[in-house]
C-alpha cells in the first residue's frame, strides 16, 4: 500500500539523524559510494537508510526524496515553479 508523501514540516520529525544525514547527500547528487565514503559506512548501510527513509517519507526513489529535502528547507519552485 503507497503512503502519501510526508509534508516538509514531517521530514525533520520522522527521520534518524543519520536518515537525514543521507537524504541531504542525496539533495547534494552524492552516488551512494560518495555518501558511504563520506560517513565511513558500507554501500549496503547506505542503501538500507535510503529504503527506510523512502518508506517513512512515501516516496519512491532518490528524486522524490529530494524534493521533499528541498521542499523541508526551501528552494523548491511553489506549485508555480520557478520565476522566469
Amino acid at each position: 500500500m503507497s503512503q502519501s508523501p510526508a509534508s516538509p514540516d514531517d521530514v525533520s520529525t520522522l527521520l534518524t539523524q543519520r536518515e537525514a544525514e543521507v537524504l541531504e547527500m542525496v539533495a547534494l547528487g552524492l552516488t551512494n559510494d560518495e555518501i558511504a565514503r563520506r560517513v565511513g559506512l558500507s554501500t549496503h548501510t547506505v542503501k538500507f537508510h535510503l529504503a527506510s527513509l523512502y518508506e517513512k517519507l512515501g516516496v519512491a526513489n532518490r528524486t522524490e526524496a529530494a524534493v521533499a529535502y528541498t521542499q523541508r528547507i526551501g528552494l523548491a519552485g511553489g506549485a508555480a515553479g520557478p520565476a522566469a
